[in-house]
C-alpha cells in the first residue's frame, strides 16, 4: 500500500497531479482547493495517500494535510460512500463547517455537495453521529459561532437549537456574532410561534 509521496510535481489541474517519484509518475487525485495550494510543476511536493483498489482498477487520492485525509476516511467509512463522494465532500466543505453540521444534524449543508442527494446526506449524518464525538464537533465550530451559540444558551435555549439556529444563520450569510445571534434569534422565534 502507498501511504506518502514525495517527489516533483510534473503536472497539475484542479482534480489531479502527476508526481514523478524516482522516475516514476503518480497520478493521484486531489481536491481543487489542494491544487490551488500544491505549487506550481516542478516543485517538490509531499503528499498523504489513501490508496483505493477495486475490481481492476487502482486510484490514489492525494492530500497536502493528514487531517484532510482522516476526514476523508471517515467520510469513506459510511456505508456506500465511495472515494469519488468522500472528495466531492473534502472539496466543498471545510472539516470544521462538516462537524458543525454533524452536530446540528443539518442536511442543507451536505446537500450543497454535487452528487450527493437528501438519503446520502441522512445517511452521512446519521452515521457519523456516533463516531464524532460532540466535542470535537464543537471544537469544529468556527470561534464566533461557537460565541453564538454560547450567547443562545445564556439567554435559555437548549444547545441543539442553538447549534441548528447558528448554523441556518451562517447559511443565510450571517458573518458578524451581531448577526449571526440577530438572525438566530429570529430563527428561534419563528420556531416558537409556530410550534
Amino acid at each position: 500500500m502507498i501511504h506518502h509521496l514525495r517527489g516533483k510535481l510534473l503536472k497539475r489541474n484542479p482534480t489531479l497531479v502527476i508526481v514523478d517519484c524516482a522516475g516514476v509518475g503518480f497520478g493521484v487525485h486531489i481536491s481543487p482547493k489542494d491544487a490551488e495550494r500544491i505549487g506550481a510543476p516542478g516543485t517538490e511536493v509531499a503528499l498523504h495517500i489513501y490508496m483505493h483498489l477495486s475490481e481492476g482498477d487502482v486510484r490514489l487520492f492525494g492530500f497536502l494535510d493528514e487531517k484532510d485525509l482522516e476526514f476523508f476516511l471517515l467520510l469513506f467509512s459510511v456505508d456506500r460512500v465511495g472515494p469519488k463522494t468522500a472528495m466531492a465532500v473534502v472539496s466543498v466543505l471545510p472539516r470544521d463547517a462538516f462537524f458543525v453540521a454533524v452536530s446540528a444534524k443539518d442536511t442543507n449543508a451536505l446537500l450543497r455537495v454535487p452528487g450527493i442527494g437528501q438519503k446520502t446526506a441522512e445517511r452521512i449524518l446519521f452515521e457519523l453521529r456516533e463516531k464524532i464525538p460532540a466535542s470535537v464537533a464543537a471544537q469544529g465550530a468556527a470561534p464566533i459561532d461557537a460565541q453564538a451559540i454560547e450567547a443562545l444558551l445564556s439567554l435559555g435555549f437548549d444547545r441543539r437549537s442553538a447549534e441548528k439556529a447558528v448554523a441556518a444563520a451562517r447559511r443565510s450569510g450571517a458573518a458578524s456574532l451581531e448577526s449571526l445571534v440577530t438572525a438566530s434569534l429570529r430563527s428561534l422565534g419563528a420556531a416558537a410561534g409556530a410550534a
